[in-house]
């Protein structure tokens, strides 16, 4: 379970993602963890969009750049996942430091 929202991957897997100006931004594909010391801790969450636009970038058609949260930025989970944060300050899977070698 998720210690910071008492959740299993399963439950936010798919759920839409709104930003603190209600924009969705995506809904839950991944997740990105740290494992050190022993310990398995949830970093981010990696944010996908449609359809579509999966599908062109599983075909190398757009590049496969998702914007992920940190596990900081959530606000409230309900039939939502609700951020403390806008879209646009959201970081991206290709950003550095966001997928580490160790994760």
């Amino acid at each position: 379970m998720f210690q910071c929202c008492n959740m299993k991957y399963s439950d936010i897997r798919g759920k839409d993602v709104i930003d603190s100006n209600g924009e969705k931004v995506g809904d839950i594909i991944n997740c990105i963890v740290d494992i050190s010391e022993n310990k398995i801790a949830l970093k981010h969450l990696v944010l996908g969009g449609g359809i579509i636009e999966e599908l062109l970038e599983s075909i190398g058609a757009k590049p496969d750049i998702d914007p992920v949260c940190n596990v900081s930025d959530l606000d409230s989970i309900s039939d939502k996942v609700y951020l403390k944060v806008s879209k646009e300050s959201l970081k991206k899977t290709i950003d550095p430091g966001v997928i580490c070698d160790t994760d």
